[in-house]
């Protein structure tokens, strides 16, 4: 073990980091719609920057405009970009940062929509690589595409970037030409490891030519694809040994790709920093000729100092941590661990965003992305208030009304906020309970150290009417109410559990039924599966959990079929007896007994809890409802909406 921290300084080819602290290059579709660097784009790497990052590293960015994959996204594919992306340096220099630009070609990835041209493939591989709309590139494209990512580097010197990247991780261009998987070329360019490297070094060497020795070089790295006959931990040992003797200062270690892009930006399911064993091993291979630094569910000082500490690697990557809470580092520098915004990853501000190609969000912080037009609230009382101080009453504990109230306390607002439950948190506390969502926990004690920090007066175990908050004078009513668990008319005096006690206590037993396939459902039946149950799942539509993130359910679904549990799917129920037998009619009507199980659990969703709004109505009192008691969502929905209504105060 050593003494290297987080927050132990660095240096590179001359440049100073004053962390540890590498921002992950994450695509954000920013940029204008021509690849330009947008005022959105700056505002956000200037409040990362001045968040106290090591480095800021922009997103992937187009070398060639056959090779976009974003769109928007940046590009750096001519002369005219330099002047965009010097501004964006000069932001990221001003506010304290270092700057670096990922330089990337999509390759078989590529979306003719966006490149407006058809793929290029390194070769054509069925079933791997597109067969509609591509072609296979002879060594004339080759060759000029190493002359892109050599004149992009030049271009990124100008512009005044501290740091080079060369992606040659996630699948893209250059990842293909050494996959032995994507690479089934006989020229010179494929055929063996020797001329599958030839595209990646060849650019490397004439980037260093370019840049020369005052610049950091630095490459991406998947350490494992996770695809038979892809790159391995073996493979990416041996190419970290030849790119760092061609001159990269960094090996930048990931995982993953477009197939597999679950260990790309994992759920919690995957431990924290668990990538770092590979990063060690790479680290390893390297012997001193490069530093290495890994990218994996980093998100707090313990798992990024035992990283480093342990020598498994030089610097740590943090992105969606980053994207949760841009004040991370200088949190981290002055001790107040307690005050970052947890980033739980749920991957549907920010990679869910992209994948409907809309800019990215977060669902914790409603602030990314709108750096310019939205108020900070993050420094409590230091921060005056924009407007005159009104007194805000919140009702409801939830994630919308801790938010709500959290953020009119940082406005300046006198605040009080009721919660007829015994303590905070609403739904968190009950979504935090399956495997692997503890993270949950750490977002509710968030907000409750927050709230004390804020001054705002919080009263549990209170329930209110329409007539008490007529009573008690204020200039704003945000009403969070929540919702409750369905139960339809079939399980009414039916012996059945509900899903959130059976996750408070779960039932000793050996059969379980769990009428529900979505999220909820999944996950409780998860959570039983893992306690030794065998379990049934029954869902009326054709597949389990739709709405959930691709990459959350890749590994839920895999953990219920691991787990042997089995799946009714297309089925409804008829009824539900008074001693459990419950009747089913499939998709073609025939109807007929489920066998006996041991537990009944619900799942059915949620409904608003709106009987206070209902009154308030009646009463013709104004007030503003948020969050699940106007319609039930997700953590994000409860958030945002949360933010905007404390902003219009």
């Amino acid at each position: 073990m050593t003494s290297i921290s987080v927050l132990s300084p660095l240096s590179i080819r001359g440049a100073s980091f004053r962390n540890r602290i590498i921002m992950s290059p994450m695509v954000t579709n920013y940029a204008g719609r021509g690849g330009e660097v947008s005022e959105k784009l700056i505002r956000y790497h200037e409040a990362r920057a001045a968040g106290g990052a090591g480095l800021n590293m922009l997103e992937a960015t187009s070398v060639h405009d056959s090779g976009r994959s974003y769109f928007p996204g940046v590009s750096i594919a001519s002369d005219e970009f330099v002047k965009g992306l010097s501004r964006l340096t000069a932001a990221i220099h001003a506010a304290g940062g270092r700057a670096g630009i990922q330089l990337n070609h999509a390759g078989r990835l590529v979306r003719p929509d966006a490149s407006g041209q058809a793929i290029p493939l390194v070769s054509f591989v069925p079933g791997r690589t597109p067969h509609d709309n591509s072609r296979v590139m002879d060594t004339d494209e080759i060759r000029m595409l190493i002359d892109a990512f050599v004149n992009g580097a030049r271009r990124a010197k100008e512009a005044g970037f501290d740091v080079i990247e060369i992606h040659g991780a996630h699948g893209y261009l250059i990842a293909q030409f050494m996959s032995p998987l994507f690479n089934r070329r006989d020229d010179e360019f494929g055929g063996s490891h020797e001329r599958r490297m030839r595209f990646p070094l060849e650019v490397i060497r004439r980037a260093r030519e370019v840049v020369g020795d005052d610049t950091a070089i630095f490459f991406r790295l998947s350490s494992d694809e996770f695809l038979p006959g892809g790159i391995d931990l073996e493979l990416s040992r041996r190419i970290a040994v030849e790119v760092a003797e061609a001159g990269v200062d960094l090996v930048h270690v990931s995982a993953g790709l477009a197939e597999t892009s679950e260990f790309t930006g994992p759920p919690p399911c995957l431990p924290e920093g668990w990538n770092a064993g590979s990063a060690e091993s790479i680290r390893a291979a390297l012997a001193g000729k490069a530093l290495v630094s890994v990218a994996g569910r980093i998100l707090n000082r313990k798992t990024a100092d035992r990283i480093l500490a342990s020598g498994q690697a030089d610097m740590v990557t943090m992105g969606r941590a980053l994207i949760a809470d841009p004040d991370l580092p200088a949190k981290l520098a002055a001790g107040r661990d307690a005050d970052i915004i947890p980033c739980v990853g749920c991957n549907e501000g920010c990679n869910g965003r992209l994948a409907q190609r809309r800019p990215m969000e977060c669902a914790v912080n409603p602030r990314t992305g709108r750096e310019g037009v939205m108020p900070a609230m993050t420094r409590g009382a230091e921060r005056p208030p924009a407007r005159p101080a009104k007194r805000v009453i919140v009702v409801g504990g939830g994630p919308a009304g801790m938010e709500a109230a959290l953020g009119a306390a940082r406005l300046g607002h006198e605040v009080t906020l009721y919660e007829r439950g015994r303590e905070l948190g609403g739904l968190l506390n009950a979504a935090a309970l399956p495997p692997h969502k503890e993270v949950l926990t750490l977002l509710k004690n968030y907000y409750v150290h927050a709230l004390t920090k804020a001054g705002v007066r919080v009263e549990t175990g209170r329930g209110v009417t329409a007539e008490e908050l007529r009573g008690l004078a204020c200039d704003a009513l945000l009403v969070a109410t929540g919702s409750e668990a369905v139960r339809p008319a079939f399980a009414q005096g039916a012996p059945v559990i509900m899903a959130e006690d059976a996750l408070r206590t779960p039932p000793a037993l050996s059969r379980a039924l769990v009428l529900g396939g979505g999220l909820v459902g999944c996950e409780t039946a998860e959570a039983l599966a893992l306690r030794g149950a065998n379990v049934t799942i029954l869902e009326l539509r054709a597949e389990l959990a739709p709405d959930m993130h691709p990459r959350a359910r890749k590994f839920l679904l895999k953990s219920l079929r691991e787990h042997g549990a089995e799946f009714l799917l297309e089925t409804q129920v008829v009824s539900i007896g008074e001693t459990g037998d419950v009747s089913v009619r499939d998709k073609y009507g025939n109807e007929y007994v489920l066998p006996r199980h041991d537990a009944i659990i619900l799942a059915l969703g949620y409904r608003p809890n709106n009987g206070l709004c209902r009154e308030l109505a009646a009463a013709r009192m104004p007030f503003t409802p948020l969050g699940d008691c106007v319609r039930p969502g997700r953590i994000m929905d409860a958030v945002h909406a949360a933010r905007s209504a404390v902003c219009a105060l």
